[in-house]
């Protein structure tokens, strides 16, 4: 995932991604299985600093959750047709929605670099 260069911003800023998302599900057991996505980030950090800020996600409502060192639910579905079991999630994501850099004033210049790891589970989150 890459986001687009930048000035340091005078005041909280959110960078989106300038490549497309693909997270695809591909699910072959009976219809009506429910399955859920879940996405935990490293912090992200350069040669010589951490990012003052955090990968986010942005859901359907536009309420942000920070996904750094915290698991996030970033997609969720239930099979409903056996002849498509792959469900690209990040497809149905609108415009506003989704995997952002929420980035800070107090920020360093340079190219920071960081992990996202995904979980698939057939139940939901407590």
């Amino acid at each position: 995932m890459r986001f687009r260069s930048n000035t340091i911003p005078q005041s909280e800023h959110l960078l989106s991604p300038t490549n497309q998302w693909q997270i695809e599900v591909h699910d072959t057991r009976s219809v009506a299985s429910k399955w859920y996505v879940y996405a935990t980030a490293t912090k992200m950090k350069s040669a010589q600093h951490s990012l003052i800020g955090d990968l986010v996600y942005i859901d359907a409502a536009g309420q942000k959750h920070v996904m750094t060192n915290q698991e996030t639910l970033v997609g969720h579905g239930t099979h409903t047709n056996p002849n498509q079991q792959t469900t690209n999630i990040a497809a149905t994501w609108q415009a506003r929605q989704g995997i952002f850099l929420d980035v800070q004033p107090e920020l360093y210049a340079g190219s920071y670099h960081g992990k996202i790891n995904w979980s698939l589970q057939d139940t939901p989150q407590s």
